[in-house]
């Protein structure tokens, strides 16, 4: 589930967004259950802090970096040799 919200993190601005909002998408997307709770336990994947009333989950920098498309590209250009 970590990898599932950390792809639904990096949709948003800044990689943040607000709680209620991302367990909507996620089981919208998903379909499949999400709890409160269990975004409590993915701490190396996401930090979870109170914002303006709102609780909001903000991916971890590096979360970021590990799925920065342009890293990607660069995995995916590199030469394979058998």
């Amino acid at each position: 589930r970590a990898l599932e919200i950390a792809l639904l993190l990096k949709e948003h601005p800044d990689c943040t967004c607000v709680l209620v909002t991302l367990i909507q998408e996620y089981q919208s997307r998903f379909q499949k259950p999400l709890h409160v709770s269990e975004l409590y336990t993915m701490k190396h994947v996401i930090d979870i802090q109170d914002y303006g009333g709102n609780r909001v989950a903000r991916l971890l920098p590096a979360f970021r970096v590990r799925f920065d498309e342009n890293s990607i590209q660069n995995h995916l250009e590199q030469p394979y040799w058998i």
